[in-house]
């Protein structure tokens, strides 16, 4: 057993009283916890079931041109061709890696990253027999890391790049564009014009955006082999006070193939998305510590030099805010409030998030900022807001709900790629300069990773965060979590391995739903036949000519007063979609149409399983924007009402 590590000497153990006591033993000075990934392979390949599902991206998946699955995006196809005895078996294995919770151990996760790094080279290079229950046969089984998941600190600590200085960005790297706020003493990123086709006519306006035009062009995205040119003679100095600068060697650079691919650590969009839709309810809500609005915000817009109109105007021991294009009247906040606290969403949909004695939005959580930038959003704000800003905002909205589909044309992820941009380039004109922080930036690179690593609803934290939830749960002893978790996820695994030779067992820790059927109501009939029943739902129809209509936004409207087909009311359970509607706060004799989650019944127990992995769309057909027009003058002041901020100017 060693005593020291093998590459400082230091101490395996705690030192006692001040002393450096190398050969005695005592308590360790750290503790890794260790759950090796080859027994699970084994245990996973020889459920048939399970087996026969790892090779359904070659056995079952559909091959239409469209993006569905890893195996349709560009890295998985480059690794078919650089890699061809690997690619040959489909059986072999590309996983992710999901780092949730690790900010404690820092830049130093690398060391306790290295028994995994170990396991997967041997996985890469030597392989390890396996027997596939669904073909009962033995054969060599081989791994590779696909990629990485994580929020975007970990981002930084796993891939060794600073994602904390003014060179934030992982993508654009030097030649992120940053600028350093005076007065909000924070760090921007702007010049997203920089992105634009070198004729577009953003690029000639000044007063819209910084005062400048704009002649650059966009960064070049560096090379996995690039990168790696870059940091390979790099030697990481591990502890908490050290600085690693803006660039270190990640730990996965050991493993063979990691320098090809295109795409190593992926963004993550459900963190990009609940730090966007932070940013925008705070603002327009004027939200304390989350507006990206204030007092500061509008002295470095004179510090600028731009956007005078907004500049703050001193009254005594007050300063006044000028209303600007995103301010909401007192009467805006308060419709915008009522929207969403009267919309009844179907069960397990999003939480109560909405104070109305404080016309602002509480504990959101990422699931809840999900369902408003997907769906709750664009609703809200019909009807306030200038028009430019209310379809900016409602174009980026859709724009989320398209990279999260299951189903995407990979022949519109160029429209796709300059939809973003000129989202982001209109944010600019409209919203100050501190709304810009690095996740708000990195909107315009997760285009290029759904072209590379595939759909996106399969490489995001939701299911892990979920799971972790699960794992705290564990946790009996508070002097003693990690063990906690370690021990009783064991047990439950060995049980659960158990139970796939018992027949007529359940598996422990899976709470089967108290919902069964489809649910109580006096439209929903059942019609016996003795032998076996059918549910037949009594419907109120909505006269498709004078009752429904599509707006300019692509919106599905009905009213619900004008009835029709009322000879045909009945129809087949498996007929029905589930669909919610959200009174239209532009015209209240309308509703607007919102589908709802799919809901699934397993085969196995009934169990009900609501499908986080997609979002209907919340319209039909998105219109496009006539920049060409565009006039060279500030959009960021609104007239229609002078319902500014206020703030105490403290002394």
């Amino acid at each position: 057993m060693l005593h020291q590590c093998p590459r400082y000497g230091v101490s395996r153990y705690k030192q006692k009283h001040s002393e450096f006591e190398s050969d005695s033993k005592g308590l360790p000075a750290k503790v890794l916890w260790y759950l090796p990934v080859v027994p699970r392979l084994k245990r996973l390949f020889s459920n048939a079931n399970d087996a026969k599902l790892m090779r359904w991206h070659a056995d079952g998946r559909t091959t239409d041109g469209h993006l569905r699955h890893p195996a349709d995006g560009l890295q998985w196809k480059k690794i078919d061709s650089m890699f061809p005895n690997f690619s040959n078996d489909s059986r072999n294995i590309r996983s992710g890696l999901a780092t949730d919770g690790m900010n404690p151990y820092g830049n130093d996760i690398d060391i306790y990253l290295t028994p995994l790094v170990e396991d997967l080279k041997m996985l890469w290079e030597e392989g390890v027999d396996m027997f596939d229950g669904y073909t009962s046969d033995s054969f060599k089984l081989h791994a590779m890391l696909f990629c990485t998941i994580n929020d975007f600190p970990a981002y930084g600590n796993l891939s060794g790049y600073s994602t904390k200085d003014h060179k934030a960005c992982p993508i654009c790297e030097e030649g992120t564009c940053h600028h350093q706020l005076q007065h909000g003493r924070k760090t921007i990123y702007l010049r997203h014009r920089r992105f634009l086709s070198t004729n577009h006519p953003y690029r000639k306006l000044k007063k819209a955006f910084n005062g400048c035009q704009e002649n650059e062009l966009a960064p070049m995205v560096l090379s996995g082999s690039q990168v790696y040119e870059r940091v390979k003679d790099i030697r990481d100095v591990f502890g908490k006070m050290k600085n690693k600068g803006t660039f270190g060697r990640s730990i996965f650079f050991d493993l063979p193939y990691w320098k090809v691919l295109d795409v190593r650590h992926c963004i993550d969009v459900m963190h990009v998305e609940k730090n966007v839709c932070d940013s925008i309810i705070g603002t327009l809500l004027n939200i304390q510590g989350k507006t990206k609005d204030g007092l500061n915000a509008r002295l470095d817009l004179v510090e600028m030099g731009i956007r005078e109109q907004l500049a703050p105007q001193s009254h005594g021991k007050r300063t006044y805010l000028p209303p600007a294009c995103h301010t909401l009247s007192k009467q805006e906040k308060r419709s915008f409030c009522e929207i969403l606290q009267g919309v009844k969403v179907p069960l397990g949909y999003s939480s109560n998030f909405v104070s109305m004695k404080d016309l602002k939005l509480l504990g959101l959580k990422s699931h809840d900022c999900h369902v408003l930038m997907q769906q709750l959003l664009p609703v809200a704000i019909r009807g306030i807001l200038p028009k430019n800003v209310r379809y900016t905002l409602t174009r980026l909205c859709f724009f989320f709900n398209a990279i999260c589909s299951k189903v995407i044309d990979i022949e519109k992820l160029d429209q796709l790629e300059n939809e973003a941009v000129l989202i982001l380039c209109q944010l600019e004109m409209y919203f100050p300069p501190s709304f810009f922080h690095i996740m708000v930036h990195l909107i315009i690179h997760l285009v290029r990773e759904v072209r590379i690593c595939g759909s996106v609803f399969l490489r995001w934290m939701y299911p892990i965060e979920r799971y972790i939830k699960i794992l705290k749960g564990y946790v009996k002893n508070q002097y003693r979590p990690e063990a906690s978790i370690v021990e009783r996820y064991i047990a439950e695994e060995a049980i659960e391995f158990c139970t796939d030779y018992l027949s007529q067992v359940e598996a422990i820790g899976v709470t089967k739903s108290c919902y069964h059927g489809i649910g109580a109501g006096k439209d929903i009939w059942v019609i016996d036949y003795t032998s076996f029943r059918v549910p037949i739902f009594k419907c109120k129809w909505v006269d498709g000519n004078t009752g429904v209509k599509i707006d300019d936004l692509g919106f599905t409207l009905v009213d619900l007063e004008k009835e029709g087909y009322t000879k045909e009311p009945f129809i087949m359970a498996s007929q029905a979609k589930q669909v919610f509607y959200v009174t239209d706060p532009a015209n209240k004799r309308w509703s607007v149409v919102l589908q709802g989650k799919t809901i699934h019944y397993t085969d196995f127990n009934d169990e009900l399983i609501l499908d986080i992995s997609e979002t209907p769309s919340f319209s039909s057909n998105m219109p496009t924007l006539n920049v060409d027009n565009e006039v060279n003058d500030v959009h960021a002041v609104r007239d229609d009402h002078n319902e500014g901020l206020w703030e105490n100017i403290l002394t």
